[in-house]
């Protein structure tokens, strides 16, 4: 977060919300960006709707990652038991 380094202390947070660049997508055809990136963007930001969406973002990473965790042991344990 560089930019925030060149933001003076007495800019409020609507005024910073104005001026800044960040990715809000619209919907599913909108362009995209990784959502681990998109989280820490969320959590950095100072209002606590924020907050609250990078929450709901790492509780959506950890239901894809668990579950894909678990076939890949799977199909690692299938592949063992054929080799051998």
């Amino acid at each position: 977060m560089l930019v925030w380094s060149f933001v003076p202390d007495s800019l409020d947070v609507n005024a910073w919300d104005a001026c800044s660049r960040w990715f809000v997508p619209e919907g599913p055809l909108d362009g995209f960006t990784a959502l681990p990136i998109q989280v820490y963007d969320w959590s950095t930001r100072p209002r606590a709707e924020f907050h609250r969406l990078a929450a709901a973002g790492i509780l959506v990473l950890l239901a894809v990652l668990l579950p894909m965790n678990g076939v890949a042991v799977m199909i690692r344990a299938w592949h063992q038991r054929r080799r051998v």
